[in-house]
């Protein structure tokens, strides 16, 4: 399965596409998703999600006169507020957290994180700043965060069509669900269209 083909399904099925990236890292799937969005011709909301400041400037400057777009230099997680957050260093820089590494350092051994702080926000906040009733699609990459994120987004993801998230089963930051049967019982209104090597796919039941 190409997840890219599930975006362009995403957008293609609705009227007004939605979309959040959570995670947007350098910004390379940002532009792909982002040419797709104009390309349909569609009045759209595209939302990511960057808290490294190197990156978030990065996509910024990708972005700032696309229409619709906006980019905003947070973290997601379960409660609002400046958090510790862990930065990764330019090597691995897709790997910051607002969790503490723990096991980061067995599969990559040279890896090193500063501990610094963020502004965070959950996704429940996030859609009610920006009107936002329904999602058709999420991108999260939000490195071991990811019941953090489940936590603070409850009505946010009972109104999203497509939740796509990173998902590895180790412990890679500390607190962070890895265990594949407790992640989906804190999505019940989800079923898994398709799981990826460290990646899955749910969709909301409610929608066809």
């Amino acid at each position: 399965m190409d997840i890219l083909n599930v975006v362009q399904k995403a957008i293609d099925d609705s009227s007004k596409p939605i979309i959040i990236e959570l995670g947007g890292c350098d910004g390379y799937h940002s532009k792909i998703i982002s040419k797709k969005l104009i390309d349909s011709h569609k009045e759209y909301i595209y939302i990511i999600l960057e808290p490294v400041e190197d990156l978030y400037l990065k996509i910024l400057a990708n972005f700032q006169n696309v229409p619709n777009t906006f980019v905003l230099k947070k973290a997601i997680g379960s409660h609002n507020g400046i958090v510790k957050f862990y930065q990764s260093d330019s090597k691995y820089y897709g790997s910051s957290s607002i969790r503490k590494p723990k096991r980061a350092y067995d599969f990559w051994q040279d890896m090193t994180f500063q501990e610094t702080s963020c502004e965070c926000i959950t996704l429940d906040q996030l859609i009610s700043d920006y009107k936002i009733e329904k999602i058709d699609f999420i991108w999260a990459d939000v490195q071991g965060a990811e019941k953090d994120l489940i936590k603070g987004g409850q009505l946010a993801l009972a109104n999203t069509r497509y939740f796509y998230t990173e998902f590895m089963e180790y412990e890679v930051y500390e607190g962070q669900e890895y265990d594949y049967k407790n992640l989906l019982e804190t999505l019940p209104n989800f079923d898994v269209e398709h799981k990826f090597d460290y990646d899955i796919l749910f969709k909301n039941k409610q929608y066809v």
